[in-house]
């Protein structure tokens, strides 16, 4: 361990400046840096490309129990525990995945307005159609709500609005801002996913 921490940080200083921090004798540490690897040593040399290419096969999202289960597919007899410990020392990690964040509550006693787009997402003019929706954004210093409303003919937003919360008042300011940028005629169309 102390001969592992002196080869990796040679560079930083003198040798025989780090091995006297260390408390070992120089020839000792140069006698451990001379000597031939061991097999297990030379096992995890050997494995050490395997793990790599099937890491990157996986466009780097992959982490040990996948990629172990990757090795045994190809014939390795290797521990899931040893394929962590190479990945870490190789520095490589799986994807973790994202934390899908919740936007639609559909669980109100509100009551639900009929869905006049039946998925007709098409306009022939602007200002006939507009649709929002709430998306949640992780930022370090929690979540940040944005509503978005989009009008169908032109494809862009016309209004939104950003928040801490995700209640009503959101949505009925990106509303009045579309409304106030765009000041649609009687018979606009509305809609949203009727989850807030």
């Amino acid at each position: 361990m102390r001969f592992g921490f002196i080869e990796g940080h040679r560079c930083m200083g003198q040798l025989k400046v780090l091995c006297r921090a260390m408390q070992v004798s120089m020839s000792g540490f140069l006698s451990w840096r001379n000597q031939a690897p061991g097999p297990r040593r030379r096992r995890d040399t050997a494995l050490a490309p395997q793990i790599v290419a099937s890491h990157a096969a996986s466009r780097e999202t992959y982490g040990s129990p996948r990629v172990h289960a990757d090795l045994q597919e190809a014939g390795e007899h290797i521990s899931r525990k040893r394929v962590a410990r190479l990945m870490t020392e190789l520095g490589i990690a799986g994807a973790s995945g994202r934390k899908r964040i919740r936007t639609t509550d559909s669980n109100h006693d509100n009551p639900v307005a009929e869905n006049l787009l039946q998925r007709d997402f098409t306009a022939s003019g602007p200002n006939q159609r507009w649709v929002t929706d709430i998306t949640g954004i992780e930022t370090d210093e929690g979540v940040l709500y944005l509503s978005a409303i989009e009008d169908l003919f032109s494809r862009k937003v016309v209004g939104w609005a950003m928040d801490a919360h995700m209640e009503a008042s959101l949505i009925v300011r990106a509303l009045n801002m579309a409304i106030g940028n765009r000041q649609p005629d009687a018979g606009l169309l509305h809609h949203s996913d009727r989850g807030c």
